[in-house]
């Protein structure tokens, strides 16, 4: 097993490529927090704010509001196990499942 510090920067490198993905599909993002809750903060496509956390076992999508981390005007949650340490890819395919419900509403 890798050391911490190796842990570490790979997980990041991982998140790095995985928010130039967000940027290529017009969202900006930034990470808040790379585990024990995943976190991100950003504007979707639309300019709307969002906030997305992974936490214990679930992950959410909030959007819109002032702040979408305290009051959003939509927000959806799906349970994943082991959620506070979920790596990039897997993050980004709830994201991504999440956005889609977002957009389909």
């Amino acid at each position: 097993m890798a050391n911490k510090t190796d842990w570490v920067a790979e997980y990041e490198a991982g998140w790095s490529a995985a928010l130039d993905d967000l940027v290529s599909d017009g969202i900006q993002a930034k990470l808040v927090g790379i585990a024990a809750p995943v976190q991100l903060k950003g504007q979707l496509s639309t300019g709307r704010p969002f906030y997305f956390r992974c936490r214990w076992n679930e992950c959410s999508l909030a959007v819109g509001g002032a702040d979408p981390a305290d009051i959003p005007e939509w927000h959806r949650e799906v349970i994943r196990e082991n959620a506070s340490y979920l790596p990039p890819q897997e993050a980004m395919a709830v994201l991504r499942e999440l956005l889609d419900l977002y957009e389909s509403q």
